[in-house]
């Protein structure tokens, strides 16, 4: 048998934007519980908006779906009260341009940092980095 040689990536998703796995995180807080808080917080880096000393984002059940096609709608409303009721978000009701209400949504950073799979990174550049 040969020796293995590191080869180059065979292919690479034609989306760069697309949703992200850790495995560790998933069997931590749930697989759709993972995944979405980890779209969230790309979602909170480019469309965050201050508010009260918080960044905040205001997303609806389908514009989320827009993002998780495989997912139905209930689906998608089900992993967002568990965010929630699990205490990783946390929300404020706040109606949207279109007249619609929307929660705004952030994150406890509190209830985070007692996550073993991931690590809080924060504005002052303390925390590390999730290896996932």
């Amino acid at each position: 048998m040969s020796k293995k040689n590191k080869q180059p990536r065979l292919f690479l998703p034609n989306n760069p934007l697309a949703p992200q796995l850790c495995p560790d995180l998933a069997k931590e807080i749930g697989l759709n519980e993972s995944i979405l808080l980890l779209q969230w917080e790309f979602w909170m880096r480019t469309d965050g908006i201050e508010h009260d000393g918080y960044l905040w984002l205001q997303r609806s059940v389908r514009e989320i779906k827009q993002t998780f096609v495989f997912w139905g709608i209930g689906t998608v409303h089900r992993t967002i009260k568990s965010l929630q009721s699990k205490g990783y978000l946390v929300s404020t009701e706040s109606g949207d341009q279109t007249g619609q209400s929307a929660p705004l949504l952030r994150f406890d950073f509190d209830r985070l940092t007692q996550l073993k799979s991931i690590k809080v990174v924060f504005q002052d550049g303390t925390g590390g980095v999730p290896d996932c």
